[in-house]
């Protein structure tokens, strides 16, 4: 989904690839856009959290890129995102819990 998002940017290609078991890698996405007429250069944009073992892998499968962006980190983009979600979620009656908005450290 990520990826048709993007492609509706203007980028000239865009490719998902996993660090997991699913296919296709990173490493065979960055080969597959090098073969793409127009790409000039291949950024790699990781879609997780934090550093670790699947960033790792990504960077190990991004070779071949020009361009290898760093993690999302703790981006207060994200933490909003987190909470919104958290809170669409919620159904009063159906969780013990109170929404997140509701908690002023992370409203």
């Amino acid at each position: 989904d990520i990826a048709r998002e993007w492609r509706r940017t203007g980028w000239c290609a865009v490719r998902p690839a996993f660090a997991s078991a699913s296919l296709p890698r990173t490493e065979d996405a960055v080969r597959a856009l090098r073969d793409v007429d127009g790409v000039r250069r291949v950024a790699v944009a990781p879609y997780v959290l934090a550093p670790g073992f699947l960033p790792d892998r990504i960077a190990r499968g991004a070779a071949g890129a020009d361009v290898l962006a760093d993690v999302l980190g703790p981006a207060p983009e994200v933490a909003r995102l987190l909470v919104r979600r958290y809170d669409e979620a919620y159904a009063p009656g159906t969780c013990p819990v109170a929404p997140l908005a509701r908690i002023p450290a992370l409203a």
